[in-house]
């Protein structure tokens, strides 16, 4: 039909191509959800116990990060025998921008709700405190809370991006598509938040 009218170019990873495409048959989106929560919920467990029965989460929270990534991967060798359909590819520049700068809009717009209701104080001499000494330098007062926010809006980021990767390969990276698979764009934005924010439940219970 004309010049191709009406065909569509897959790309590496997508649902139908290389591997996966030679699997369809088992490679359901039902059957890899289930998989995948499943190996997540058995690989965090022992970690969310360590937690909540530890005088820290520090010392596990980066390996509990990983949990969903570690249950993606292997999600996706056990069907596709391959791990070419997690979206290894670097996105857009403007979407990179706006994967940055969304959570600092959200975050705020949380806490300006839980400030405003009274929920919580605004504690903006603790705050400072934690800024000013939490960063790795020390700067004369009132400098380490600005330049201690600087830096973990920037250099703090990169520093802790390998721990983000596990909780993006999960959720973002195998979750979110097989339910797109199957439910629609808000079917599948409410599903994944829920199954993200009861992941996140016990942490922030139990966590100190």
């Amino acid at each position: 039909m004309g010049g191709g009218q009406g065909r569509r170019t897959l790309s590496v990873g997508e649902p139908g191509t290389g591997t996966e495409r030679s699997n369809q048959g088992m490679a359901t989106p039902t059957k890899k959800t289930l998989t995948f929560l499943v190996l997540t919920l058995a690989l965090s467990t022992p970690l969310h116990w360590l937690i909540a029965t530890g005088e820290s989460s520090h010392s596990y929270s980066a390996w509990l990060m990983w949990t969903p990534g570690i249950a993606a991967l292997l999600t996706q060798l056990l069907f596709t025998r391959g791990i070419a359909g997690l979206g290894w590819r670097i996105g857009k520049p403007k979407y990179l921008l706006m994967g940055y700068l969304l959570p600092f809009v959200y975050v705020s717009l949380v806490y300006a709700l839980v400030w405003v209701s009274g929920i919580g104080p605004l504690d903006v001499a603790g705050f400072a405190k934690t800024m000013g000494t939490q960063a790795p330098f020390t700067l004369p007062s009132p400098a380490p809370q600005a330049a201690a926010a600087l830096y973990f809006a920037t250099w703090g980021v990169l520093t802790t991006a390998w721990a983000t990767l596990g909780e993006e390969l999960g959720w973002r990276a195998l979750l979110v598509p097989e339910l797109a698979r199957r439910f629609s764009f808000t079917a599948t934005a409410l599903l994944s938040s829920l199954a993200w924010a009861a992941w996140h439940v016990p942490l922030t219970v139990l966590a100190d």
